[in-house]
């Protein structure tokens, strides 16, 4: 036998009823004015306010029919949802009831309250609205790039990252730290002035610039940039001062050649532009080294040699190169055999793995105008150890924007 819930049911054939709060099941009715029972209903959705104690048809029992007599009934949520017209399901059901859908509610004149469909087609609008937004901000920066007016009035894009060398606490290396930077700071002169100001207190890091060195002049022209040093730059800078400064103006953009002078007078370096970049594990930082190699393939033979200092960190001893191919895409392919060595390696460090493999590219990323990007070939292998540096390998990888972040030479420095 088929049941029927007398709160879903209305007649196709008569007027619709209201609401019936009951909890009376039957397998259908008739219509008997005589005998008439109690029942609570509502015509509008509201607060319990609507509720009305009325006298309704009694259902007819016909063959096979049974009529249970209900004593008392529970009131739950979900009958409270009803009642305030809250629920986005019940209201679908009322609409559709209008058209005289069976088990649906049935309403009169009063329109159900709708907030959550009002909220929904807000919140579809406003996310309409901020997709196109995006879409054009994408599309005008895709076709503008980094020198979008649009993109420089923007504050959460008006900061570069500029990097800038300074010294290891001995001063024996070169240390690059990238330094964010609003873009009215971000000009050759603020770099200069950063550079002589030095490294933020508490990384571990010294300041290769002697104190009281000032800055005559920068200008930059066609892709020279020009440096005019005075004080007491000539005659107390350290041995690495002037790879400090070459190397903090050659990273700048659209930088192609570096002339620094002292007092006017041009100084004559030996420095071959070219860094070897390797890892410090103690300082958890990249240091580099010049080197006086000028071709890749002598650059690679000599960062393969690996840093006489046993607190920085190469490839291992045994990982030879395979050979040096640049492409006519600018991109340099590196290519070195696979040693057990290397996994073993990956798998027992791979946070400075990752980084060793950082500091190789940056090492021809940084010290060669022509080569654009740099790919590691490891003789195929898409991973070294336990899937360590698949990210970096078989893939072509640009410059890294950070080499050292000062913000967490700092951190590192205070929590050791």
């Amino acid at each position: 036998m088929r049941w029927r819930s007398h709160s879903g049911l209305s007649d196709p054939g008569s007027p619709a009823l209201s609401r019936i709060w009951s909890a009376t099941y039957f397998w259908d009715y008739a219509t008997d004015q005589e005998n008439p029972i109690k029942a609570i209903i509502y015509h509008e959705y509201g607060s319990p306010d609507v509720l009305e104690l009325q006298d309704i048809e009694k259902p007819g029992v016909e063959d096979d029919d049974v009529l249970v007599r209900v004593h008392a009934a529970s009131v739950n949520p979900y009958d409270w949802h009803w009642i305030t017209g809250l629920r986005h399901s019940v209201r679908h059901n009322a609409r559709s009831g209008e058209n005289g859908a069976e088990g649906a509610l049935p309403t009169t004149d009063t329109q159900p309250y709708e907030p959550w469909s009002q909220r929904r087609r807000a919140t579809a609008s406003l996310l309409v609205v901020a997709l196109l937004v995006i879409g054009g901000l994408g599309r005008h920066f895709a076709v503008e790039g980094t020198d979008s007016a649009l993109l420089r009035w923007l504050p959460w894009f008006s900061r570069e990252t500029v990097t800038l060398f300074f010294g290891d606490e001995g001063g024996d290396y070169l240390v690059p730290v990238s330094r964010t930077v609003s873009r009215g700071q971000a000009t050759p002169e603020q770099l200069v002035d950063a550079l002589l100001a030095g490294p933020d207190n508490g990384t571990g890091l010294i300041n290769l610039i002697p104190e009281g060195t000032v800055a005559r002049s920068v200008s930059i022209d066609e892709g020279l940039l020009a440096v005019d040093l005075g004080g007491s730059y000539g005659s107390e800078a350290r041995p690495l001062a002037h790879e400090a400064v070459y190397q903090s103006m050659r990273l700048w953009p659209g930088v192609g050649e570096v002339l620094v002078s002292v007092e006017g007078v041009p100084l004559v370096t030996n420095t071959s532009g070219h860094l070897l970049y390797y890892y410090n594990e103690p300082g958890d930082m990249l240091v580099a080294m010049p080197t006086s190699w000028v071709r890749p393939a002598d650059v690679l033979a000599a960062w393969l040699e690996g840093p006489a200092n046993p607190g920085l960190i190469g490839l291992p001893s045994d990982v030879e190169s395979l050979g040096v191919e640049l492409a006519t895409n600018e991109l340099l392919t590196l290519r070195f055999t696979f040693r057990e060595s290397v996994r073993d390696f990956a798998s027992d460090h791979p946070e400075s793995v990752h980084r060793v493999l950082e500091g190789l590219i940056a090492t021809f990323n940084t010290g060669f105008p022509e080569v654009g990007a740099v790919l590691l070939d490891f003789e195929g292998r898409n991973a070294l150890g336990l899937g360590q540096c698949a990210n970096l390998l078989n893939t072509a990888q640009l410059m890294p924007e950070v080499l050292n972040d000062e913000r967490l030479l700092s951190r590192y420095a205070v929590a050791a």
